[in-house]
């Protein structure tokens, strides 16, 4: 059990796991989750748990994952990947996303890269995930990024945020979508307009080479890095092709961070 206090908990998402474990109860809710543990639950349900306290629930939660290899130690990478959990510690940065012309958060996320010379992993995961939850998506080579996925799940909060005037919500066909293909998930559907250019290079680009400064040129707020222990969902995976054939960009969603 944690002694130190989390940094983020998903509430909703974690007290609905817990209270689905074995000899809890449920009440209906406004959500589906569907996790992929053996054997698989195909659950919905409210949270209900008040009487305990959220180390125990995370504790009981993460127990649970433990008992039935629910997750993985290590992020996607070149790899065969097939986990839709994952139980790592690293260093990441958290960023503030904020209204337009002010300081008030609208998006939190955390960006983690690891590059071991022969791979570049990078992460992004974003806080209070209010999408319903779906099967993570694998690729081996897209034209994917998490900047993209970023942007197509949180369009209406990214045109409101320091992000909008660089990221204009211009609709357009991905050029290299096929809509006949279960290999292509909605997010690749639209180019989201993150190859508009900032000087002489794109959004996507910049994004790569230095997605720090991105962010800082564009109005958002780094907390600074710091290392943590983090349970997320994956819900996308791709090599960003993009780029090139070395780098896999992941998106998902934390359930709990703590500080490690």
């Amino acid at each position: 059990m944690h002694l130190l206090e989390p940094i983020f908990v998903d509430r909703e998402r974690t007290h609905f796991i817990y209270n689905q474990l074995p000899k809890r109860l449920a009440k209906p809710s406004f959500f589906k989750l569907i996790l992929s543990l053996p054997p698989k639950l195909e659950l919905s349900g409210e949270v209900n748990a008040s009487s305990v306290s959220e180390i125990e629930i995370i504790s009981t939660v993460r127990s649970y994952f433990d008992r039935h290899d629910a997750y993985s130690a290590r992020r996607p990478g070149l790899e065969h990947f097939n986990k839709e959990f994952v139980l790592e510690v690293c260093e990441a940065d958290q960023i503030i996303i904020p209204e337009r012309n002010t300081e008030r958060p609208i998006l939190r996320i955390w960006i983690s890269e690891k590059d071991s010379g022969k791979e570049r992993r990078v992460l992004m995961l974003l806080e209070d995930f209010r999408q319903g939850d779906e099967p993570a998506r694998f690729a081996k080579l897209s034209t994917f990024s998490a900047l993209a996925c970023l942007v197509h799940y949180e369009r209406e909060n990214i045109t409101r945020s320091a992000l909008g005037s660089a990221i204009p919500n211009k609709p357009h066909l991905h050029k290299h979508a096929r809509f006949d293909s279960d290999d292509h998930p909605p997010y690749l559907e639209q180019m989201h307009n993150i190859g508009e250019k900032i000087g002489a290079k794109s959004l996507i680009w910049k994004f790569h080479e230095d997605w720090r400064g991105l962010f800082a040129q564009l109005g958002c707020i780094n907390l600074g890095s710091r290392k943590i222990e983090v349970m997320y969902r994956v819900r996308a995976s791709h090599i960003c092709a993009t780029i090139d054939l070395d780098t896999v960009h992941t998106f998902g969603y934390p359930l709990w961070i703590f500080p490690a």
